[in-house]
């Protein structure tokens, strides 16, 4: 089944944005990711608790957190700085 939401992954390349919405297939096995592949596409630690909600829906509804770690330090310089 493919519709305007898949997405296909190509080999080592960076993926699109996790959208909580899109499918994502692989190139290099007929499948669909994993929540692990998500996880580490998403950049959240291998152990945080999805607390049984949906690992794509959370991940794609999220800003990654390595992403949002270097927003908050960007602001911290140019705000807070001297």
């Amino acid at each position: 089944m493919s519709n305007f939401n898949t997405i296909l992954l190509k080999n080592q390349k960076v993926a699109n944005t996790l959208a909580s919405s899109s499918v994502f297939l692989r190139d290099d096995v007929p499948e669909h990711i994993t929540d692990t592949d998500a996880i580490r596409m998403q950049t959240f630690p291998s152990d945080y608790d999805f607390m049984d909600a949906n690992v794509q829906y959370v991940c794609g509804m999220s800003v990654p957190p390595v992403m949002m770690h270097r927003i908050a330090e960007q602001i911290h310089l140019q705000w807070f700085s001297t």
